[in-house]
């Protein structure tokens, strides 16, 4: 619970919301490259029920342009923890979830609090990840 306290705010927790903020938006697979803007787009991501809204918060990236993202993934059917990338980086949270479209879709995301190492240096996706499959009731 710790956790969630520095990481989501307190009121929403108790109305049954999930607030993280900021996250990373991963709009495509990280490849070694100085625009980080084409590869994350920062933001916050908001659950609430088995639906999550990703939106522009106050969160920028330092070394680029900042992308202005919404995503709404309407019903998560599951979260757990995948590898999109290569060498050090840590595992992103994957939500899959059903677009109105139809098939199933995957969003991935990074927490990218002190400019997105802490995940790396304290395994804050795999409790955000955690935090997320406790909220919606997914073992």
């Amino acid at each position: 619970m710790l956790y969630l306290t520095s990481m989501a705010d307190e009121d929403a927790l108790s109305a049954g919301v999930l607030t993280f903020d900021p996250v990373w938006l991963i709009l495509e697979r990280p490849r070694p490259n100085f625009n980080a803007g084409r590869f994350f787009a920062p933001g916050k991501l908001v659950v609430n029920g088995h639906r999550a809204e990703f939106s522009p918060s106050g969160a920028r990236l330092v070394s680029a342009p900042s992308p202005q993202v919404h995503l709404s993934c309407d019903h998560i059917t599951d979260v757990h923890l995948e590898r999109y990338g290569r060498g050090l980086v840590p595992r992103f949270v994957a939500l899959t979830y059903e677009p109105p479209e139809g098939d199933n879709a995957v969003a991935y995301f990074n927490d990218a609090q002190w400019k997105g190492w802490r995940p790396l240096l304290t395994k804050s996706n795999a409790r955000m990840a955690s935090a997320i499959r406790s909220h919606l009731g997914i073992e």
